[in-house]
């Protein structure tokens, strides 16, 4: 069974896949396991993205009660059924959940974070890790260095989803930095607010990347709309995340799977990336479809066995 143990959606009971398999640098999947192709000459909309590398993040749980959670992310092409998948280190206890960690991936997708709340020990030595999606390489950015405060301790951290790789870094001071990694600056970008029984809570807009602090005594946040109780879909590059929750979507046929994630792009085509079993399927629902048709290749068997959700899919940038 996958189930959603915490954060704001429960996926239904649905198929358990074999033992993890991360096989970086696969090859397409076998022909008798893939499905039917949809050539993209024929394909009227959403045909360019058809061809590209596709980033999915599976979120995979352990423990008890699920306390111990990681970030696999796959990057998989549909139309040749390649792809490769990095495993980033386990988080106890993480801040970010459900789909509020599209913050934790770069505007180009090459990188990413382990979780908003930056780990104590990088943090008081004014460092942050960051990991690449889809090799095992990693880099640990110098905060300090990059902001000249040789006395910095950084307490929270999310990307700017319209920049390449740009980082806000909150510190214990409520000081908010933004952190270029590829140009290697850093600038002071304001601060947070300080209010009696409000705080920092290593939140961030899961839209903007910018940071918010929180009601000890509600679920209200400053700027509003934030936290617990956010329910706007994730927008990236002119388009949507899809998180599906198990439930039936009005006006839709049924879907072809019952463990998925996916994308609304800016033309209104619907992407559905399939994980029922080990192999991962791509299907698209042109606006106004009334059928989901399979696209491209299967990938190779690469679906993490331990998975609980699929909430962040990202088209090719």
């Amino acid at each position: 069974m996958r189930v959603r143990t915490k954060g704001l959606r429960v996926l239904g009971a649905l198929v358990t896949v074999g033992a993890l398999l991360l096989a970086a640098g696969c090859g397409s999947g076998d022909p008798d396991a893939t499905p039917s192709a949809g050539s993209s000459s024929d394909a009227p909309e959403g045909a360019d993205l058809v061809g590209g590398d596709w980033l999915l993040r599976f979120t995979v749980e352990s423990g008890g009660e699920g306390e111990l959670t990681a970030a696999v992310y796959v990057a998989y092409n549909p139309s040749t059924g390649t792809a490769t998948a990095r495993r980033l280190p386990t988080a106890l206890n993480p801040d970010t959940y459900s789909d509020g960690v599209a913050v934790l991936v770069s505007g180009d997708q090459k990188v990413a974070l382990q979780d908003t709340g930056v780990p104590r020990s990088q943090g008081r030595q004014g460092r942050l890790t960051v990991y690449s999606t889809t090799t095992d390489a990693k880099r640990v950015v110098d905060v300090r260095a990059l902001t000249g405060r040789p006395d910095l301790i950084a307490v929270g951290a999310a990307f700017d989803p319209k920049e390449p790789e740009v980082l806000r870094v909150v510190d214990t001071e409520r000081a908010v930095w933004r952190l270029d990694l590829v140009a290697g600056t850093g600038a002071r970008d304001g601060s947070l607010p300080r209010h009696r029984g409000w705080i920092f809570a290593n939140g961030f807009d899961k839209n903007t990347g910018l940071p918010y602090i929180e009601d000890t005594d509600s679920e209200a946040t400053l700027p509003a709309g934030n936290g617990i109780g956010d329910v706007r879909p994730v927008q990236r590059r002119g388009g949507e995340i899809r998180v599906d929750d198990g439930t039936e979507k009005p006006g839709e046929p049924a879907t072809p799977c019952g463990f998925s994630g996916g994308f609304v792009a800016e033309d209104g085509t619907t992407w559905l990336f399939c994980a029922d079993t080990a192999r991962i399927s791509a299907y698209r629902l042109l606006k106004g479809g009334t059928t989901w048709e399979p696209v491209g290749k299967a990938s190779p068997p690469i679906v993490p066995g331990s998975a609980v959700e699929l909430p962040v899919v990202l088209p090719p940038v």
